[in-house]
């Protein structure tokens, strides 16, 4: 095979693993320290007035970055932009990886209208002591991790004949 097509298919599987990063919407992003309760990514970027969360632009975030860095990752596979595609795509990657490990930190509550700010805050406190981080946003870190990894080698170790 020549390093063309394997530069091609390193790109591809990169590719595939921002795909199951983003389909890590779906897993568990928080889990309950005691029982068994849990809250998806959907839940907490978008929100669940059943569960009481509302939307945490801070949570979208991670999710947004790596749409955009698979929509960079494919326009480096078709050859387009040279090495300013792979890296912008690198970079989304690393930064939504770190965004992926704050869920605790970043889901936002679904108060009642007028309800006090210190209440809403002492509310949130609460439930962040609650909550730890879910295997769901563990995995699109890693997976998003993975996706920049290969979206280096791809870039910058295989080089073309």
């Amino acid at each position: 095979m020549n390093k063309a097509l394997i530069k091609k298919i390193v790109y591809g599987v990169a590719a595939l693993f921002a795909v199951i990063a983003i389909i890590m919407l779906a897993a568990p992003a928080l889990s309950a320290k005691v029982g068994d309760g849990s809250a998806s990514g959907a839940d907490v970027a978008f929100g669940n007035k059943d569960k009481g969360f509302a939307f945490s632009f801070l949570y979208f975030l991670p999710y947004l970055l790596v749409i955009i860095g698979l929509a960079f990752t494919v326009v480096a596979l078709l050859g387009k932009l040279g090495k300013v595609a792979p890296i912008v795509a690198i970079v989304c990657y690393v930064v939504a990886a770190v965004l992926f490990f704050l869920p605790v930190q970043a889901f936002s509550i679904d108060a009642p209208a007028g309800t006090p700010a210190e209440y809403v805050n002492e509310y949130k406190k609460v439930m962040a002591d609650a909550m730890n981080i879910g295997i769901g946003a563990i995995m699109a870190a890693i997976f998003s991790i993975v996706a920049a990894a290969g979206t280096a080698v791809a870039a910058f170790v295989l080089k073309d004949e």
